[in-house]
């Protein structure tokens, strides 16, 4: 509203390469790589406390420990998808129930992948991956999760692949936000439409960008 950035609290614990997504006014960050240690930790912040800074709160960890995630939430539920815990890529897919504070596997993705772009289609109840890195390729390649079905299925691939991009959907578009191509980073944009199953060409980003966070408003 004021256009402006202030400091709010801290995480329990520094991370790198970690998730995040908001899902009824509270933003969970999960996974991520310490230096060390590949993690599990599950983080929740809370803006409305007592105090102007808000809180994080512990929730269940996920069963699997990794980074470069993918974190969606869709009609409720959070999905954790995908991610890197060396020496493996990941297609591992978790669902987590904040009322309940659980985590539940699912079923996995068909191509496991680090730096995957992840969103949710949420009057659809769909979860898009798109991109990503499998260890050989810098992938095109897009997925839709039906969380009714427990079941992915391919979708119109990427007409650029790249890992790193920005994901974000808005009704029943998805828009796919820079990235990595595995020669440069990449101004490129581009818009999947569910209903037609295709991608579009959109104006470029003024700058050159990877591992950008992509929201829609």
């Amino acid at each position: 509203m004021t256009g402006t950035w202030r400091q709010v609290a801290s995480m329990q614990r520094p991370r790198i390469w970690l998730a995040a997504a908001t899902l009824n006014d509270i933003t969970y960050a999960a996974g991520g790589f310490d230096g060390v240690e590949y993690l599990s930790l599950v983080e929740a912040f809370h803006p409305l406390t007592h105090n102007t800074q808000g809180k994080w709160v512990a929730c269940q960890s996920l069963a699997s420990s990794r980074s470069t995630l993918g974190l969606a939430a869709c009609q409720g539920t959070l999905y954790a998808v995908g991610g890197f815990s060396s020496p493996n890529y990941l297609s591992t897919v978790e669902a987590y129930d904040p009322n309940a504070n659980q985590w539940w596997g699912l079923a996995p993705m068909r191509a496991p992948r680090r730096d995957l772009g992840l969103a949710a289609l949420d009057q659809r109840g769909m979860i898009v991956a798109a991109g990503g890195y499998d260890g050989n390729s810098y992938l095109s390649r897009v997925e839709g999760f039906d969380a009714r079905a427990n079941q992915w299925r391919e979708l119109a691939p990427l007409h650029h692949p790249r890992q790193l991009l920005g994901l974000c959907a808005m009704g029943d578009v998805v828009y796919a936000v820079g990235g990595f191509d595995g020669q440069e980073t990449t101004r490129v944009v581009e818009m999947y439409d569910v209903r037609m199953d295709s991608w579009q060409q959109l104006p470029p980003l003024s700058t050159q960008r990877l591992g950008l966070g992509v929201v829609a408003m």
